[in-house]
């Protein structure tokens, strides 16, 4: 295996393997190794001299020791090494840059020289953060032990060998003789690093080789931004890691959720901010890396149930007009008095009747002699139990057999009476869109998103004209 200056290798006897670095790490955690990075070519041969067999390469690799709190140098040969595909978790890898001064003397169409790079160095580097190159998949590594109650494995962070974050005071050429390679003609440059030493409770400083390190980009304007909407009632736009594809929904997916901003968590070298996420239910850290999507209380919320300021509250939720296709924000309790609160996306509204003799005896229509109105939705609703709810206004209700099949219209006192039990078909996102049905006497609140396709599905926020 061939491996350059600055790869990011696994010894191989480390859990990860080349193509995989999201695996939790149980039992004896403490025999993982340390992620190395390629600091030496220590031979010029990978083939055998007298079998013609490849045999690897003699290699020096470096690691942070927190223990110790200092940079450890090993060599380890080739062949007992495992090369990373990805030396960054994908989310931050805008945040960790190669530090590459051929590539910036090109940018800035610069001679290579001396003199250009140590301008270079000075304008763009000299006391800039840095950090080792093994500092991501260090951060990312975690480790399980006991199991909760519930039966979820406890997982935590493995940081025995994390790099410190570190400024850069200074540089200097590796060899004041050869400043540049003879194979590749890159500047050997090594940057002078300091930081905090956590295990010696002081600052150290150490040399290091630029091909060995990242350097740390994060945009530091975003907090202020952020940080104004602490406990704030707006909401931001968040995209989802994995889309939500809504069940028999000809393949539409839900793209985007919806998060209030609690807390901004620093994490070694990057910022999330702590949301309280609408669809998930739950707290949930997100990167800090774009500008804020903003969406103001006003624009997101349409009409509520129950609402108290224009007094539509008293004949119940029964009243509310929901729309098919849209997106809605319900308190909910079940049959087992479970609460709940879930973004849905409606399908269809429908009533069963749970008690049919119950129901003609509220009604008066035990007896045969009815009026001719009465007659006629009765012989409408008999052969079955489940119908569509087509439309309502305040005095009657359109319903069908069959969606857009024939319809009767039925009066208010109808569907609100108690043998009548009437449902919400929605697919829901808290179930990651499966299909769910949910009894309108059980949501107690039920608040409609404003241009919910647009911003779930989208990610575009559409602000009405009156607003």
């Amino acid at each position: 295996m061939s491996l350059n200056i600055g790869d990011v290798v696994f010894y191989k006897t480390h859990p990860y393997t080349g193509n995989n670095n999201n695996i939790r790490i149980a039992m004896y955690a403490d025999y993982t190794a340390p992620i190395l990075v390629v600091f030496k070519s220590l031979e010029d041969r990978e083939f055998d001299v007298t079998t013609g067999k490849k045999v690897g390469m003699m290699t020096e690799c470096v690691y942070y020791n927190t223990n110790e709190g200092k940079f450890c140098t090993r060599k380890i040969h080739s062949s007992e090494l495992i090369s990373s595909r990805e030396s960054v978790v994908k989310e931050r890898v805008d945040l960790l840059k190669e530090i590459n001064l051929e590539i910036d003397l090109k940018d800035l169409k610069k001679e290579k020289n001396i003199k250009s790079i140590e301008e270079l160095i000075k304008s763009k580097y000299l006391h800039t953060k840095v950090t080792l190159r093994s500092v991501d998949l260090e951060l990312h590594k975690c480790k399980v032990g006991r199991e909760k109650d519930n039966g979820d494995l406890v997982e935590t962070n493995h940081l025995e060998f994390l790099p410190p974050v570190m400024t850069v005071i200074d540089f200097r050429y590796c060899d004041d003789k050869s400043k540049f390679c003879n194979k590749t003609g890159k500047p050997l440059v090594e940057f002078k690093c300091k930081w905090y030493n956590s295990k010696l409770k002081t600052f150290s400083e150490e040399f290091l080789n630029t091909e060995l390190l990242y350097l740390i980009d994060f945009p530091l304007h975003l907090l202020e931004v952020y940080a104004t909407q602490i406990d704030s009632n707006s909401y931001n736009l968040i995209k989802l890691k994995k889309s939500i594809l809504l069940e028999d929904s000809a393949n539409k997916k839900v793209k985007y959720t919806l998060g209030q901003s609690e807390a901004i968590v620093h994490k070694h070298f990057y910022y999330d901010l702590l949301t309280s996420d609408l669809i998930r239910g739950k707290k949930v850290s997100v990167l800090i890396n774009d500008e804020i999507k903003e969406v103001k209380d006003s624009v997101l919320w349409g009409n509520i149930f129950p609402d108290y300021k224009n007094k539509r509250y008293f004949n119940g939720i029964n009243d509310y007009d929901f729309k098919e296709n849209e997106y809605y924000y319900i308190s909910y309790t079940d049959k087992a008095k479970r609460f709940s609160k879930r973004v849905v996306n409606i399908r269809d509204l429908f009533f069963v009747i749970e008690n049919r003799e119950a129901l003609y005896e509220n009604l008066g229509w035990a007896d045969d002699e009815i009026s001719g109105n009465d007659s006629d939705i009765k012989k409408f609703i008999s052969g079955t139990n489940s119908f569509f709810i087509n439309s309502m206004t305040r005095e009657n209700v359109s319903i069908s057999k069959e969606k857009n099949g024939e319809e009767i219209s039925v009066s208010r006192s109808f569907i609100n009476n108690k043998n009548v039990v009437v449902l919400l078909e929605a697919n829901c996102l808290l179930k990651g869109g499966l299909i769910r049905h949910f009894r309108l006497d059980g949501i107690s609140e039920v608040r409609m998103i404003n241009n919910g396709k647009s911003l779930l599905e989208e990610g575009e926020i559409i602000i009405d004209k009156k607003e």
